[in-house]
């Protein structure tokens, strides 16, 4: 039986964010598809940062939940996305904010 799973929300001056530990992909995919669907019961447009086997469980979880999310949820590739903010091995902030920044910013100027 899967109840509710606690996810970790931060409040951000653009919206939420959340960071969830997890022990078992289950686990994680149930407690993001939890986030998500908040964010798509209000109409909003989501991303969610994901190994592409992470993003498929949470696809899963999405549509067994009855939430239609191909068009409102990003997927972005969790290692893709980290190969383009790193500097010699090393985060870059402004390189994550360009990236990321570029996704969000396309998401929240469509009608």
């Amino acid at each position: 039986m899967r109840g509710t799973v606690p996810v970790i929300p931060r409040v951000t001056e653009i919206g939420r964010h959340a960071v969830q530990f997890y022990d078992d992909e289950i686990f994680l995919a149930t407690a993001v598809s939890e986030f998500l669907t908040h964010g798509l019961k209000e109409a909003r447009p989501c991303v969610a940062v994901a190994t592409p086997r992470h993003a498929a469980a949470i696809q899963g979880e999405l549509a067994r939940g009855g939430a239609r999310s191909a068009d409102r949820v990003t997927f972005l590739d969790a290692g893709a996305l980290l190969n383009g903010f790193l500097v010699n091995a090393e985060p870059d902030a402004g390189g994550l904010r360009a990236t990321i920044g570029k996704v969000i910013g396309e998401l929240v100027s469509r009608p």
